[in-house]
């Protein structure tokens, strides 16, 4: 009897706090994204990637895809990622600028995700953080940008 009077309250205070989280976070998710970008936006559509997206912009190698499971759907929302880097001869070193932007836009008919870095290693973590943002629909078989536009 003595240790289970002195824990019920904190075990009701667990219980309470675990299921107001959930039902909070179901109705204020924010996105999975690590490290938390410093200051971000996004919507709520989904949009779908095209399994044929190429990389394109001043930082690709020409003829990298990413590998996406193919399917028959007729039109994607996201068909282009451009990456734009400015300094492409910056070497990693303490304190080297790892900053980027990264847009998702929805347009008629194409959509394209944009990253914008001063540098390759802010290319490199736009990139991660894209790959962050895409998850595999099982139901659809199509990878899924969700509470985009970003």
């Amino acid at each position: 009897m003595g240790w289970c009077c002195c824990y019920k309250p904190t075990l009701l205070i667990i219980v309470f706090t675990f299921f107001f989280s959930q039902s909070f976070a179901a109705k204020f998710s924010l996105p999975f994204v690590w490290p938390l970008p410093a200051k971000f936006s996004f919507g709520n559509q989904t949009l779908s990637v095209d399994p044929t997206l190429s990389l394109i912009g001043n930082a690709a190698n020409n003829g990298y895809s990413f590998g996406f499971v193919r399917t028959d759907k007729a039109a994607y929302d996201v068909n282009k990622l451009n990456v734009v880097v400015h300094n492409k001869t910056e070497e990693l070193q303490l304190g080297v600028d790892e900053s980027y932007n990264l847009f998702i836009t929805k347009a008629i008919g194409s959509g394209k995700v944009t990253i914008e870095a001063n540098t390759v290693f802010g290319a490199l973590r736009g990139l991660e953080t894209f790959s962050q943002l895409c998850s595999f629909d099982y139901s659809t078989k199509t990878v899924q940008i969700y509470k985009a536009p970003w």
